[in-house]
């Protein structure tokens, strides 16, 4: 009882319980006793335990049975996705029928062994089949934000997901409209985005309909190689996005300054944009990089889209 109540964060069922040998009246003694604490029905925590958020959510899927997986929202948020929402949502299949308010039970005939995971011995489906089940609820810029944070983390490939909207695809599956849409501009190469900033300013730039810039490309320099976040190599065109998180500290200050001028003197034409920029004045950041991306690279300048194109 001991190890089986470590692996599931100090639960344990009625039926588990039976099967060591624990009799219901044994059960009900130590509930009295203070020893156990009625969770859900038939599902128990050991009160030398804590309670915990994972702990309810394995507490539901354990009341639902070993077919149920914790799905969409909930089971991003065990994969460190989302933050964790009230609601407990689990995936099963239709004979699964389970209701109980702040639990939300969906059914599926399309669970592949592919679509199971255990995150901190929680039954959780994949990354990829979590997105393609919450996208809908999440909408296309925070199914956005998660697959980005999940490409970078390298809990997603490109192929998983392409592989999941393939088989949900034919269902009417209610995410995959939004999980086309994430995949139509992703391919097998894609350089996760790093971080908002860098998310909003990619968006930007394809609403405007600029030239695809490269992203994240290294640029050999005097001594090092540096990564820039938007680069439009033909034109020689770089834009940099400062945002003051990843950029903040004295440190950091100086080395992405020592970077900008060893790009300019390289004769690469550097726009650097913070997040006002991006998000309070697009149409002024817009104009600069369409400007100068028309303008044939035999100048070299460090251009900060600081309101200067006002005047230009």
């Amino acid at each position: 009882m001991a190890r089986l109540s470590r692996r599931q964060l100090g639960l344990i069922t009625t039926a588990q319980a039976n099967e060591l040998g624990i009799t219901n009246s044994m059960i009900h003694r130590r509930v009295r006793r203070g020893l156990w604490e009625r969770r859900l029905p038939a599902v128990y925590a050991l009160r030398c335990v804590p309670p915990s958020r994972d702990q309810a959510v394995l507490a539901a899927a354990l009341w639902c049975g070993p077919a149920a997986l914790v799905a969409s929202e909930t089971a991003l948020a065990v994969h460190g996705l989302l933050d964790a929402g009230r609601t407990v949502h689990l995936l099963g299949p239709e004979e699964l029928r389970r209701r109980r308010p702040g639990i939300e039970v969906h059914h599926s005939s399309m669970i592949v062994p592919a679509d199971r995971a255990r995150v901190r011995g929680i039954p959780v489906t994949s990354v990829a089949r979590s997105l393609a089940d919450a996208a809908r609820q999440l909408g296309p810029e925070a199914s956005e934000r998660v697959l980005e944070e999940a490409l970078r983390r390298r809990l997603l490939t490109i192929p998983r997901l392409a592989a999941v909207h393939e088989r949900l695809s034919g269902s009417g599956h209610a995410g995959c409209r939004i999980v086309r849409t994430l995949l139509a501009d992703r391919d097998i190469d894609w350089v996760p985005l790093q971080r908002e900033l860098e998310r909003r300013t990619y968006r930007l730039l394809r609403r405007a309909g600029l030239p695809d810039a490269v992203r994240q490309l290294p640029v050999r320099l005097d001594g090092f190689t540096a990564h820039v976040d938007f680069a439009w190599p033909i034109e020689r065109v770089v834009l940099e996005v400062d945002g003051w998180g990843p950029h903040s500290g004295r440190r950091m200050h100086h080395l992405d300054r020592d970077r900008w001028s060893a790009l300019t003197t390289a004769r690469w034409r550097v726009i650097v944009a913070g997040w006002d920029h991006v998000v309070d004045q697009p149409d002024v950041l817009v104009g600069r990089v369409r400007h100068l991306l028309a303008t044939p690279p035999g100048s070299c300048a460090l251009q900060f889209a600081v309101g200067e194109l006002e005047g230009t």
